[in-house]
């Protein structure tokens, strides 16, 4: 079944703008509402930039440690010859993060770097509601200062209604606030929208697992470690649920996969 279908004949050299365009119009398809927050044309950028951006953008997704390192040190090389390209600025406060996330040492260093990174993305575009989330998660170095980050959180909502990972992090915020069903419901419309990102299914996968039906979450689960293969996201999750579901041969399984994705 087609949902969607258009033709484009357009300038390639401008790829965010034309990303942009047919993002809008499949989301009208797909009847997302986009809300009004404001859409800030990216900079224009040559095609090597514009790859470089990309790949260190799907180098986040894979949740490892050495791919987060390399994420971060492309978006620190895309941000020096692009310094108002938001976007980049604000993926490499999201790489910072997680690195300070997985780091014992270093940690007031990166925690600084990361609330420069989304400061400068808010400098360039106000309404960067992915540099909202990261100062959100630096609020009290991840505890405390529950008012502060939930403020922030619904402003970054509020600039991106409808970005899957926004959704997901206010999600998780609400879970950890007590406020489980809805930070489940955030996370399963995060999923709805982008049902591809192995973050976001692993997370689903585990919720649907353990509050609503056992085999409809493994299902989703299985079905994320057969597309991504070495996501750590998705094997950790696996790794829980096994453990609890006393599935020892699977077990052995995911924790060989995941501790390959931490070498030493």
């Amino acid at each position: 079944m087609v949902l969607w279908s258009e033709r484009y004949d357009r300038d390639l050299g401008d790829t965010f703008a034309l990303q942009e365009e047919i993002a809008a119009e499949v989301a009208k398809a797909l009847e997302v509402t986009l809300g009004e927050a404001k859409r800030v044309r990216a900079p224009t950028l040559t095609p090597a930039l514009s790859d470089s951006y990309f790949e260190a953008r799907e180098l986040l997704r894979s949740g490892a440690i050495p791919c987060i390192q390399s994420s971060a040190a492309a978006l620190e090389r895309i941000v020096r010859e692009a310094p108002d390209f938001a976007r980049a600025w604000a993926a490499l406060a999201g790489a910072k993060l997680e690195t300070l996330r997985l780091s014992r040492t270093d940690r007031a260093r990166l925690a600084e770097d990361a609330r420069e990174a989304a400061e400068r993305a808010l400098g360039a575009d106000p309404s960067m509601g992915e540099a909202y989330a990261v100062l959100a998660a630096l609020e009290g170095e991840f505890f405390g200062r529950w008012r502060e980050r939930e403020a922030l959180l619904e402003k970054a909502l509020a600039a991106e209604p409808n970005n899957p990972h926004l959704l997901f992090r206010h999600g998780q915020f609400l879970v950890s606030t007590g406020r489980v069903q809805e930070g489940y419901a955030q996370q399963a419309r995060a999923f709805e929208l982008d049902p591809l990102d192995p973050l976001l299914a692993a997370f689903h996968g585990y919720n649907v697992w353990s509050k609503h039906s056992k085999d409809s979450g493994r299902e989703i689960l299985e079905e994320a470690a057969k597309r991504y293969p070495d996501n750590v996201f998705v094997w950790f999750m696996r790794l829980n649920t096994s453990a609890l579901d006393g599935n020892f041969p699977q077990l052995k399984c995911c924790e060989k996969m995941a501790r390959g994705s931490f070498p030493a």
